[in-house]
């Protein structure tokens, strides 16, 4: 804004040069212009840029000159164009959190109040893109190129982890091991000055074993490195195993860096899955869509169990979904793949975190609410005849936590005077957990009569309608009193403490994981040492299963019960442990559309298989699993006062399904069907064509004995009898084809009953 002074030249006589009274005289002044009046602050737009820099824009006083300081307190200059309009520009380098700030200047030098913009980088920087080099002392040295100025982090295949900063064009020298590392993956992420994080970059590598696994077959340390990888995975790898056995069977190491490792993410895979389908991915309304929604879900989970990097972690989520059990196959859940998948993250979350916070996650889930009636369970109503459901506060008790009966610490039951079990409740303690969980319901619930079945969230915790919540007086275990008048949520933290704190949890939990893990028939010595465990990790936390699970695994009995304990240690391979052991040795893949129209991606699928073996992901008959953990078949087992869980589910008919139905279809798509899969694939259709990788089997079938020294590491951790050996050595020299000899005698090692039997 311009301001014109007019001065009188009657007053302003030098100025006017002279005195006369001539008003029309050529000697009057023009009038002088000055410009004081300092522009408009500008107007500015700030937004992130992919690589991590920011871009600005925006519009000041036409012509003037805009000064934009940039939060890391770096300047650039522009000049605002006759329309007012300027930029945009961008950083120079990646930006931190701060103030961007523009000033205008004009012509005359007036300047413009400052305009600032509290920038907030939420943009995390694009993936790196790393290169491996494999140094002569198997150091492994990774550089690359990431977001400037950003801070590099490699894991390494051993857990260990290495950071640098990259240079101002992208670049980051190359970041080498402490250590000498071995066959597997190294996972490279960036993190700018806001703390973002980058997706993960995974890049594999192999370096050469020393020996072969034919060669190792005989070595003790070896084969107690099979057994371990058994235990603690859905089935031993040869590279997991070479890695361990370079390692020098550092079990601990190997579990530390397994906890490590940030839990899969299975529900972000599924929805997208769900997408590429062209299926609806939250809506339960087309029952239509129900059976290819489980299809995916199984599937991923498949893959999840047989891939999935947190090994240890979804072993132990699988263990904890026999024993807080969910079943698609209950008329409450059979459409809801997508809240089944959710469940298990939340299983695999928290599977080697805290158990307090577990049980609180998995009550506020709502398809534990579908599935044991807790969801809009409501405190009694007289009028309308209306009592508290009471299924899930009983299951809670019977089945996530403190059992029928009292415990002592090794796991043994305690007795009256009279010789009888000592119950740890009653009906009373039911009704009373049963008040405790009444008014919750679906989180995005407008109302109680919400209709959830539809459009529930079964996703996030329940929410509680405090109206339907029951807030009286409750005694429960060991005759704690909550009071009366307190919250839906407070009440419900009060009853999982209750039970937390219950002397029953550390072993009846223990033993439970050892037998899933483990053994069916752990000694009450073993229980012992676990459960203390469970009581104090060694640092007084309660209930971390992280420690328990570690503790489980490296415990005297875990390795050496198979010597020293032939007759009871070990357990029974349940159905889909042995198919993922299977898929793991063999490296096996299979194609699959994911969509009607033909969309293919590599997808494992054992529907059908799964239903005729007795056994699939979260398809339990019962709340009470697939087996019992105390099951005891009647005969010798029986006898020898032994459980033998899994042997509920096995039978004639399951045996021969899982046999034609199950790893049939791997060894026959080998051969016969590989070649014409790819016609007879179809959406809807249960099986797939799935495939394994014989390559390193078929080059030793020049020499019988080694090939059978290595199944009988991979698959029998070392333990194949001469029997087999002898006979599947003269089924071998009666074939001619390698393929044939391959499959064959792999089938026979996978029905045999010594590959049946963990030990």
């Amino acid at each position: 804004m311009r301001i014109v002074l007019l001065f009188c030249c009657s007053t302003l006589l030098v100025a006017c040069g002279g005195g006369g009274s001539d008003t029309g005289s050529s000697n009057s002044v023009p009038p002088i212009i000055v410009d004081s009046t300092a522009p408009s602050a500008p107007v500015q737009t700030v937004i992130d840029n992919e690589d991590g820099t920011i871009q600005v824009w925006g519009s000041a006083e036409a012509g003037s000159r805009v000064d934009i300081t940039f939060p890391d307190g770096k300047s650039q200059v522009l000049t605002a164009s006759q329309n007012g309009n300027y930029g945009p520009i961008n950083s120079d380098t990646p930006q931190p959190n701060g103030m961007v700030s523009a000033t205008a200047t004009d012509s005359a030098g007036n300047r413009s109040g400052i305009t600032i913009t509290n920038y907030t980088d939420s943009m995390a920087p694009l993936r790196p893109i790393p290169n491996i080099t494999v140094n002569a002392n198997k150091t492994i040295s990774v550089s690359g190129r990431a977001e400037a100025q950003s801070v590099i982090t490699v894991i390494y295949e051993d857990g260990s982890t290495a950071t640098n900063i990259t240079l101002a064009d992208g670049t980051f020298s190359p970041i080498t091991s402490a250590e000498a590392q071995f066959s597997g993956d190294i996972v490279v992420t960036a993190t700018d000055a806001a703390e973002n994080v980058s997706s993960e970059a995974k890049l594999a590598y192999e370096i050469p074993a020393e020996n072969a696994l034919w060669e190792l077959a005989q070595d003790e340390q070896a084969k107690d490195i099979v057994r371990f990888l058994t235990q603690a995975t859905f089935g031993p790898t040869e590279r997991d195993i070479q890695n361990l056995v370079a390692r020098g069977a550092n079990y601990e190491a190997w579990i530390n860096a397994q906890i490590a490792i940030q839990p899969s993410s299975l529900l972000t895979k599924y929805e997208q899955r769900l997408q590429d389908a062209g299926f609806p991915v939250v809506s339960r309304e087309n029952l239509d869509f129900s059976y290819p929604k489980q299809l995916a879900a199984s599937d991923m989970l498949w893959d999840l169990f047989a891939y999935g990097d947190d090994q240890l972690r979804q072993r132990v989520a699988f263990a904890l979904s026999q024993i807080f059990v969910v079943s698609e196959t209950s008329d409450t859940l059979f459409n809801n793949a997508r809240g089944i998948v959710a469940y298990h993250d939340l299983l695999a979350n928290n599977a080697l975190g805290s158990y307090r916070e577990l049980i609180e996650a998995v009550t506020l889930n709502p398809i534990m609410g579908e599935y044991l009636s807790m969801i809009r369970n409501e405190k009694a109503n007289n009028e309308e005849n209306i009592r508290p459901d009471e299924n899930y506060a009983r299951e809670l008790m019977q089945l996530f936590s403190i059992g029928l009966v009292m415990l002592n610490q090794d796991g043994s039951i305690q007795v009256d005077e009279n010789g009888q079990p000592i119950p740890t409740y009653n009906q009373d303690t039911i009704k009373a957990f049963a008040r405790v969980f009444t008014g919750w319901t679906y989180k995005n619930a407008t109302s109680w009569d919400f209709d959830g079945w539809l459009f529930g969230d079964t996703i996030n915790p329940m929410i509680a309608f405090e109206s339907f919540h029951d807030t009286d007086e409750k005694i429960l275990l060991n005759g704690e009193i909550v009071p009366a008048g307190q919250s839906a949520s407070q009440n419900l933290k009060s009853a999982l403490d209750n039970l937390f704190k219950h002397s029953n949890v550390p072993p009846f939990m223990s033993k439970q994981l050892i037998q899933r893990l483990v053994t069916s028939n752990p000694s009450p010595e073993y229980v012992s040492r676990i459960s203390a465990v469970f009581r104090d990790n060694g640092n007084g936390v309660r209930g971390d299963l992280g420690a328990v699970v570690k503790a489980i695994l490296l415990d005297t009995e875990a390795r050496t019960g198979q010597r020293d304990r032939p007759s009871t240690f070990g357990k029974l391979k349940e159905p889909i442990l042995k198919f993922t052991a299977l898929i793991r040795a063999f490296d096996v893949t299979g194609l699959h559309p994911i969509n009607a129209e033909g969309l293919q991606r590599q997808t494992l699928r054992f529907f059908y298989p799964a239903v005729a073996s007795g056994q699939r992901p979260y398809a339990a008959p019962s709340v009470f699993n697939f087996f019992r953990p105390d099951h005891s078949p009647a005969g010798p087992i029986r006898d020898s006062d032994l459980v033998a869980p899994e042997l509920q589910i096995l039978n004639e008919s399951f045996i021969t399904n899982a046999t034609n139905y199950g790893s049939a279809p791997i060894f026959n798509s080998y051969d016969f069907l590989l070649n014409d899969c790819q016609p007879r694939l179809n959406f809807l259709d249960g099986f797939g064509c799935p495939y394994p990788d014989f390559s390193d089997e078929l080059a030793l079938t020049n020499d019988i004995s080694q090939l059978l020294s290595r199944l009988s590491l991979l698959m029998l951790a070392g333990d194949m009898s001469d029997i087999t050996k002898d006979a599947l050595s003269i089924l071998a020299q009666q074939q001619t084809e390698p393929r044939f000899v391959v499959a064959e005698v792999v089938h026979l090692i996978y029905l045999s009953p010594e590959f049946a039997v963990q030990r």
